[in-house]
């Protein structure tokens, strides 16, 4: 099963999870920004990201934009996003104990049954 964490009001997280849809996976949804996440929850994505930890933060949200932000620290990445979940890139999603920041979308097709 894939876990999608979205955004509605993105576009592309909204192309991501239509692509979800269209397939045979299993998923689930947590709309992160309705849902507010636990600090444990943010650390698990964190420390579980495949790739660059810089991608999972949206530097040019207003909130943190002039916030100087230590991308060699996860606990301080893990403290801004629960602070500020605005910031955390979308949409993610959870394969197995793997995260995926999926940009572009079409990232996905790589974890879906087509």
């Amino acid at each position: 099963m894939i876990v999608i964490y979205h955004n509605n009001r993105c576009s592309k997280s909204r192309l991501c999870l239509e692509l979800i849809k269209k397939s045979n996976t299993d998923y689930k949804v947590i709309e992160y920004l309705k849902e507010d996440l636990s600090v444990n929850n943010i650390k698990e994505i964190v420390y579980g990201l495949e790739g660059e930890i810089n991608d999972i933060v949206r530097t040019n949200e207003k909130e943190i934009k002039n916030i100087k932000i230590n991308f060699k620290n996860k606990d301080s990445i893990i403290k801004l996003i629960a602070k500020y979940n605005i910031c955390m890139q979308r949409p993610i999603i959870r394969v197995n104990e793997k995260f995926v920041v999926c940009r572009p979308p079409e990232k996905v097709l790589k974890y879906i049954k087509v």
